[in-house]
């Protein structure tokens, strides 16, 4: 994953959340878009602290579920947005880079 940073992460799962929330993404964009911002950061930590072998795989399953867990919090919080919606919006949000990430990490994360 050189050259992959947290914009380019990050814009690729909003693509696919979008494609995910349709007409409901104006909506929900202001919510969405920092949350990625904020997977795309931990995806990013979860290769920094893996390459320094200062984490494990098992470690940074956890680190990313959590993350995964506050973002569907947060995003479930606008009133309006199903959580069913919001967990398929960040599957497939995690789905576009997984990958990538997978491959870059040598290890299964996403």
């Amino acid at each position: 994953m050189p050259g992959m940073t947290i914009e380019a992460l990050s814009q690729e799962m909003l693509a696919a959340a979008k494609s995910i929330f349709k007409e409901q993404w104006p909506f929900m964009e202001a919510f969405a878009t920092p949350e990625f911002n904020k997977l795309a950061m931990t995806i990013l930590q979860i290769r920094n602290l893996t390459d320094n072998e200062q984490i494990g795989e098992g470690e940074a399953l956890v680190i990313l579920e959590m993350q995964k867990h506050v973002a569907r919090g947060v995003m479930t919080s606008r009133e309006g947005a199903g959580l069913l919606k919001v967990e398929q919006a960040i599957n497939s949000g995690l789905g576009m880079v997984k990958n990538s990430v997978n491959t870059t990490l040598g290890f299964p994360l996403i």
